[in-house]
C-alpha cells in the first residue's frame, strides 16, 4: 500500500516536472554561473547572475537576479528571474517570468511570458502558441501559432499567423511589417496606431475600454516592481532558510523526508486537517474564558508548524526529486536547492502546479504535524 501511495504521489509530481527528469539531472548554484561545457542532463541552475553558453541537450530550467541564455537549448526552457536573455534556440516550450525578457532567436514550441518588459526581436520565431501577460510588449519577430496578450502597451510588427487577441489598458501600435494572417481582435483606450504598409487580416474587431490615468500605471508599476523584489527576497530567505535546516537537522530533515514519502496518505491527510481544522479550534477556544491560553498556545504552535512546513517543503520536495533521479531518498544542499527552485516554479504552471504545490504542503505539514505531536507526547509522559 505504501508502494503505491508512493508512486500516485510520484505521478502528480511528474506531471510538472520536465520531460526526462526521472532519468538524470545536472545542478549548479552560486552568486555567479558560468556554464561553458555541454549539458548532457536535465538542468537546473540558480544564481544571483547566470550565464548558459553551451548547449544544453535536454530541459533547462534556471532562476536568478539575471539569466542569459546564449547556447542552444534542445527541450524546454523554463527560467524566473530579473532580467532574462534568451539568444540562442530552443527546441521546445518556454515558460518565463521576469523584469525584462528579450528574445532573440526560435523557439520550436510555446512561449508563456509574464514579463514588465517584453521584446521578441525580428530574427525570432515562434513556432507554437504564444500567451503574454506583461507591461509594455514589442514583438518584431513571427508567430506560427495563434497570439493572446494581455498587456498595457503593445507593438506588433511582425507576422502572426494564427488568431489574435490583444488586450490592453493604454495602446496598441501595428509597424509596417505587422503582418495578421488570420483573425485580429484588440480592445484599447484608444484605436490601434496603424502604420502604412500594415496587414491586419481579414476579421478586424475592436472594442473600446477606458484607460488608466498615468498615476494609476505608475501606482500598476510600482506594484508589479515590489512584488517582484519580494519574490526575489521570499526565494533568497525561503532558500537560505532551508540550507540551514538541511545542514543543522540533517538526520531529522531526512527522517521526516522518508515519513512523508513512505507513508504519504497518512501524513496528506494530518496535514489537511491540521491546515483547516486547528484555526477553528483556536477561534472556540478563544471564546471561551477557560480555553482562552490554551487557544494562544495552540495559535502559537499553529503559526509555527505553518512556517516551518513551508520551509521543510522545499526540503521535501528535494528529497522526492533525490528518490525519482538516484532511486533513493536524500538529503543535501544541491537537492535544497533543486527542491527550493522547483517551488518556486510550480505556481507558473497552470492548474496541475498549484495542485502540486497544494499536495506539498499538506503532506509536509502532515509531517511536522506529525513530529510536534510525537515530541509533545514525549514530554507529557516523561
Amino acid at each position: 500500500m505504501k508502494k503505491l501511495s508512493f508512486l500516485a504521489f510520484l505521478a502528480v509530481v511528474a506531471l510538472v516536472t520536465p520531460l526526462g527528469a526521472v532519468y538524470a539531472a545536472q545542478t549548479q548554484v552560486g552568486k555567479t554561473v558560468t556554464i561553458s561545457q555541454a549539458l548532457p542532463e536535465n538542468a537546473y541552475i540558480a544564481g544571483q547572475e547566470v550565464y548558459i553558453s553551451s548547449t544544453a541537450e535536454k530541459d533547462l530550467l534556471g532562476a536568478g537576479g539575471k539569466v542569459t541564455v546564449n547556447a542552444p537549448v534542445i527541450g524546454d526552457l523554463m527560467l524566473a528571474a530579473g532580467s532574462i536573455n534568451i539568444l540562442d534556440s530552443v527546441g521546445g516550450d518556454v515558460r518565463v517570468a521576469g523584469g525584462d525578457v528579450t528574445i532573440a532567436k526560435s523557439v520550436g514550441g510555446d512561449l508563456l511570458v509574464f514579463g514588465g518588459v517584453v521584446t521578441i526581436l525580428p530574427s525570432a520565431t515562434i513556432g507554437g502558441d504564444v500567451i503574454v501577460f506583461g507591461g509594455a510588449v514589442d514583438i518584431q519577430g513571427a508567430v506560427e501559432g495563434s497570439l493572446k496578450m494581455h498587456t498595457e502597451s503593445v507593438m506588433v510588427n511582425g507576422v502572426v499567423m494564427g488568431p489574435a487577441s490583444v488586450k490592453t489598458s493604454d495602446s496598441v501600435s501595428f509597424g509596417e511589417k505587422a503582418d495578421f494572417r488570420s483573425s485580429l481582435s484588440y480592445s484599447a483606450p484608444i484605436d490601434a496606431t496603424v502604420a502604412e504598409g500594415a496587414k491586419l487580416g481579414g476579421e478586424v474587431v475592436f472594442t473600446k475600454e477606458e484607460g488608466r490615468s498615468s498615476n494609476d500605471k505608475n501606482i500598476i508599476a510600482g506594484i508589479l516592481a515590489a512584488l517582484g523584489i519580494m519574490m526575489l527576497i521570499k526565494f533568497i530567505g525561503m532558500l537560505s532558510v532551508a540550507l540551514l535546516i538541511t545542514y543543522a537537522f540533517k538526520n531529522a530533515s531526512l527522517a521526516l523526508s522518508r515519513e512523508m514519502i513512505q507513508r504519504f496518505w497518512q501524513t496528506l491527510g494530518v496535514g489537511f486537517v491540521a491546515t483547516i481544522a486547528t484555526p477553528v479550534a483556536v477561534i472556540l477556544l478563544l471564546l471561551s474564558v477557560v480555553g482562552m491560553y490554551v487557544g494562544f498556545i495552540l495559535l502559537a504552535l499553529y503559526l509555527f508548524a505553518l512556517l516551518v512546513a513551508g520551509v521543510f517543503m522545499c526540503i521535501t520536495t528535494g528529497a522526492i526529486l533525490s528518490k525519482l533521479i538516484r532511486k533513493e531518498i536524500q538529503i543535501g544542499w544541491k537537492w535544497t536547492i533543486l527542491g527550493t527552485v522547483v517551488v518556486f516554479v510550480l505556481p507558473f504552471i497552470p492548474i496541475l502546479g498549484w495542485v502540486a504545490l497544494v499536495v506539498l504542503f499538506f503532506a509536509s505539514m502532515g509531517a511536522v504535524a506529525m513530529s510536534l505531536w510525537r515530541d509533545a507526547k514525549v514530554k507529557m509522559e516523561g
